[in-house]
């Protein structure tokens, strides 16, 4: 039985990835890994659906990568999969130091898709359709053309996941007003801020899963509202309140240029985020590299297409049973159109596999 060690253990995406694998505390029917839990913060840490659970020190700490490589060596870990960017950042880059087998893109394309302006730049030269985006300056002439340019626009961090540092703007003292919030006073140093064309307010989310340049499997959904979306400055929390799965042809033709367009030979996880347009063209936004969008394993799982369970079988062998590289075509959405996953703070999520149909409305218009 293989040993899977979870970096962010305690992290709904964590929870919601040994949960796919159908191992861990929530395990019904048999487990087919062992899953071994770790986290930075030991209240956290108690939340992880792992059966056996660890606390690692922060990843920036001088002894991150020995105490990782020790709690590896204690457990007989053969594979890592880690749920944050920061860790995903960390175990690309010390590949070949992690004493256990990792299955990440290489560290220049996780540094470009974490960094969403780098990603940007990559879609301008190959020509995607990407929402009008600078680098956000202090007394630039730019930025008045620009705020003429956009009845409103769209500030944000150029790293940082949930929705980080990011809200609407229409003028000049909206974005003083909104820096000021994150604590960023007028000509203090704006490194890492962009100021980008608004779109619309709907989006959608493509997962995909590579290897070695080859596409496995990729899969469509669409967001139908942020989960307390309204306490954050931009409406937009990180956290998808309810999402559909969806098959669309030009979502996908979409995201795999916007993936190829940054990394040539993808290997591993990809998370396209698009937003669409007002020509109703769905235009990327950024790239979740090497982890899963905080839904997705669990939602596809239960919904036609296990992606952790291939994720982790490629990760350990380098092969899917019953799948020849080169020879089978990859799959499209094979998760079931139209299912609604439903979630919020301190409840089950909820699957609705019928989608729509499924909603209890028992309410009937007096009128």
């Amino acid at each position: 039985m293989s040993r899977i060690l979870v970096l962010g253990a305690g992290g709904p995406a964590a929870i919601g990835f040994v949960r796919a694998l159908g191992s861990g505390r929530f395990n019904r029917g048999g487990p087919a890994y062992t899953i071994i839990g770790a986290d930075s913060d030991v209240y956290n840490l108690q939340r992880s659906a792992s059966g056996f659970r660890y606390k690692l020190p922060r990843v920036d700490d001088a002894n991150y990568l020995k105490r990782l490589n020790d709690l590896i060596e204690l457990e007989s870990i053969d594979f890592v999969h880690a749920q944050s960017d920061v860790e995903v950042a960390f175990l690309s880059k010390h590949e070949f130091t992690v004493n256990a087998k990792l299955f990440l893109p290489d560290d220049d394309v996780v540094e470009n898709c974490q960094d969403k302006f780098a990603s940007y730049l990559h879609w301008v030269e190959a020509g995607l359709k990407v929402p009008e985006t600078e680098a956000l300056t202090w007394g630039d002439y730019r930025l008045g053309d620009f705020l003429d340019r956009h009845v409103s626009v769209w500030v944000r961090k150029t790293k940082g996941a949930g929705g980080t540092g990011s809200f609407v703007a229409y003028n000049e003292d909206d974005i003083i007003a909104g820096l000021r919030s994150f604590g960023v006073s007028p000509f203090d140093p704006l490194d890492g801020w962009t100021i980008s064309q608004r779109l619309t307010d709907n989006s959608v989310t493509w997962q995909a899963l590579y290897f070695e340049g080859n596409l496995i499997a990729g899969q469509g959904r669409k967001r139908h509202r942020w989960e307390m979306g309204k306490l954050s400055l931009s409406g937009v929390s990180g956290a998808t309140g309810v999402g559909e799965m969806v098959s669309d042809p030009v979502v996908d033709d979409i995201a795999q240029k916007a993936i190829l367009a940054i990394d040539p030979e993808p290997h591993g996880l990809y998370g396209v985020d698009m937003t669409y347009d007002h020509d109703g063209v769905p235009n990327p936004t950024e790239i979740n590299i090497g982890r899963f969008f905080t839904t997705m394993a669990e939602f596809m799982a239960q919904t036609g297409y296990n992606m952790a369970e291939e994720y982790v079988q490629l990760g350990l062998t380098g092969k899917i049973e019953g799948f020849i590289k080169g020879v089978d075509k990859p799959s499209f959405n094979p998760c079931r159109e139209g299912a609604l996953w439903i979630r919020g703070m301190d409840v089950p999520p909820v699957c609705l596999l019928g989608g729509k149909d499924d909603l209890v409305n028992n309410w009937e218009d007096a009128a």
